[in-house]
């Protein structure tokens, strides 16, 4: 065979596969090469990389914002409706009384279980000029009522008056300044009554001093003193009396001690 026979040969194999190559894998290398190959074939995309497993959640919940709540404290109290109230501190750790200057004790709670109730310190409740309140007032601490009440006024601590009260009123120490009350008043310590007041009803107090208009009558355990511009429409019935020149008294007038006493006839 000549050399120009011989490369014919070769390049013969060289296209078609060498005798050598197994049929099957000389198949599978013509099928392929016989596949038409185009410039526009889209290569096929790889395999989807499965997601990583999501961060675990700090703790607390993540709230409005991206803000995230803390996870409630184990020495809370147990409250109604299963909630949990904070511990007697601020969120620094200072105390109550560190925080509000010394005067303020930490809110306490009584009861037990879930109805356990809050018990805030007595103070003092501002009913302000303006002001109307249609119903009762019940308190353990001072008032200050300057402005209207419709309804009867309770409480343990003292009162003052600057306003208009519909209502009876009962408290500890009591000053009526400049106010119109229409109702019965019962101070269980002092009460002191202005020259620009008018009371409509019963008074008592364990002593009492009066400058203005009372229409009812008044019991006083111990000193009234009538000031000069008292004008007074009611039996009184006191243990002593100061009355000023110038007080208007009518009605029956009682002192000393509440037993019944009489005066001797000398002539019999």
């Amino acid at each position: 065979m000549s050399a120009k026979d011989n490369f014919a040969q070769a390049f013969k194999e060289l296209l078609n596969g060498s005798d050598n190559t197994p049929p099957a894998e000389a198949e599978s290398t013509n099928a392929a090469s016989a596949a038409p190959v185009s410039a526009f074939t889209k290569p096929t995309p790889p395999a989807p990389t499965p997601a990583a497993p999501a961060p675990a959640a700090p703790s607390g919940t993540a709230g409005f914002g991206g803000f995230s709540s803390a996870p409630a404290a184990s020495s809370a109290t147990a409250g109604f409706g299963g909630f949990s109230s904070a511990p007697a501190s601020t969120p620094s750790g200072e105390s109550f009384s560190s925080k509000f200057g010394g005067d303020v004790p930490p809110p306490s709670y009584s009861g037990s279980g879930s109805f356990a109730e809050y018990e805030a310190p007595a103070g003092t409740t501002t009913i302000a000029s303006g002001t109307v309140v249609v119903g009762e007032i019940h308190s353990k601490g001072d008032l200050n009522l300057f402005g209207e009440i419709k309804g009867n006024v309770e409480t343990i601590g003292n009162v003052q008056i600057g306003g208009r009260i519909m209502g009876n009123v009962s408290g500890n120490d009591m000053i009526i300044t400049s106010s119109a009350v229409k109702g019965n008043v019962a101070a269980q310590g002092s009460l002191q009554l202005d020259g620009g007041s008018v009371v409509m009803g019963d008074l008592k107090a364990r002593e009492a001093q009066f400058d203005g208009q009372v229409k009812g009558n008044l019991t006083v355990e111990g000193l009234a003193h009538f000031f000069a511009d008292t004008v007074l429409l009611g039996n009184v019935s006191v243990g002593s009396l100061i009355i000023d020149e110038g007080a208007r008294l009518r009605g029956e007038i009682c002192t000393g001690s509440r037993d019944r006493f009489d005066i001797a006839d000398p002539f019999q």
